[in-house]
């Protein structure tokens, strides 16, 4: 919970009123040191707690973990949030990480976003896959279906970013699995931060190139023609799949991508899976439990990081008088947005889904050459001729009385 929360207030008025003496409030901080050192009667007794699984929550997870094992409330919300917890909350339902496209409906009538942020140096790689769906009498929705962290493990413990090569084989990988047996590429819409950080346009040069996947099938590749320096390429690759693939710079997107963060979950129009306790080998979707699989506790791990960031994200108004998104300063040092960003990606193209739908399905573009009478170059020489403005009557200032 934050302290934007009604739990915060209800805790907060109860702790003055006690404080204050009135006996029929009582609040208590009852966080895990108690169950890691119970006593009864002042004799100690055997832990219902383990240290470990305090430690590995932590973590994983830290801000989670703070308020799970610790009850501390932390400030995500207030009035400067992109969204608070209570919004994230509302919006979860009880479905498990999707990992490939199921082929049960019908080319493009469901849509997996791709929204990639790579690092090759530090910080994170992060893939995060959301579905769009048209419903009727909503049009088009969202939900995140699963979060991809492209990192390995080492035999020492430690972790590094995988090599570019294997981040953009893992990504073709991707592009074919949730396009399913549906014609290239009618099923996604994929984007690449293409920011110098992580290199974002050595995998979009890559994915113009026609290649073949596992199952030894061909596939076109993508291009983005609305990228200055891809549309440089279109000759070379002219069977890369347009209109798919599209490369959007932090510097130019950014306040849009979180501005649609706000306004597509204030609305409700996206979807999160529910927590996950870390440790957990099940869940309960539908009332029953399920036995969660590797791969799906690791989607969820990484889905609740992504809360975690898209929450602690701040509306910042700058000395200029400007609008920025940003972690604060007491969480920059610390903390990620990778995956946070790639949520706001995914929550930008939704957003584009519905206005483009709202539209009848094209974008308003206007001729402005309509709106004069002559094309420059019909204009008669004898028009291009300079004229005296002050030449008899047509002076300005003549006397009209």
């Amino acid at each position: 919970e934050d302290t934007s929360s009604y739990l915060w207030e209800v805790y907060k008025e109860g702790a003055k009123r006690m404080m204050m003496g009135d006996n029929t409030w009582f609040v208590a901080d009852i966080n895990c040191e108690i169950p890691l050192h119970p006593t009864k009667g002042g004799k100690p007794y055997a832990p219902l707690l383990s240290q470990q699984v305090v430690d590995d929550a932590m973590r994983v997870n830290e801000y989670k973990a703070l308020r799970e094992y610790y009850n501390i409330f932390d400030t995500t919300g207030g009035n400067d949030a992109v969204v608070n917890r209570t919004i994230i909350m509302r919006n979860e339902e009880e479905y498990l990480p999707v990992f490939a496209n199921d082929n049960t409906v019908a080319p493009g009538d469901r849509i997996y976003a791709l929204c990639f942020d790579p690092a090759l140096m530090s910080d994170n790689s992060i893939i995060l896959i959301g579905e769009l769906t048209k419903k009727d009498g909503v049009g088009w929705t969202g939900r995140v279906v699963n979060c991809i962290n492209l990192i390995e493990s080492l035999n020492n413990g430690e972790k590094k970013i995988l090599t570019a090569v294997e981040q953009v084989e893992r990504l073709k990988k991707l592009i074919v699995d949730y396009n399913g047996t549906a014609p290239e590429y009618k099923n996604l819409i994929v984007f690449i931060d293409p920011g110098s950080g992580g290199g974002g346009h050595i995998y979009s040069d890559i994915l113009m190139q026609n290649f073949v996947d596992e199952y030894g099938i061909k596939h076109f590749g993508l291009i983005d023609l609305e990228d200055e320096k891809s549309a440089l390429e279109q000759n070379k690759f002219p069977l890369a799949v347009r209109d798919v693939l599209h490369l959007y710079t932090a510097t130019r997107y950014k306040n849009e991508f979180y501005g649609a963060v706000t306004t597509m979950c204030e609305q409700d129009l996206v979807k999160f899976p529910p927590s996950y306790s870390f440790g957990s080998q099940n869940l309960t979707i539908n009332g029953q439990e399920v036995d969660l699989t590797k791969e799906e506790r690791k989607a969820l791990i990484e889905i609740d990081l992504m809360k975690e960031e898209v929450l602690s994200i701040k509306r910042i108004k700058t000395e200029a008088g400007n609008i920025k998104y940003a972690l604060p300063p007491d969480k920059a040092r610390k903390s990620h947005d990778d995956r946070s960003y790639c949520f706001a990606a995914f929550c930008y193209l939704l957003s584009q889904l519905r206005r483009k739908d709202a539209l009848g399905g094209n974008e308003i573009k206007q001729d402005m050459s309509a709106l004069y009478k002559h094309a420059s170059g019909q204009v008669s020489k004898a028009y291009k001729k300079k004229v005296n403005p002050f030449m008899g009557s047509k002076n300005p200032f003549v006397r009209r009385y």
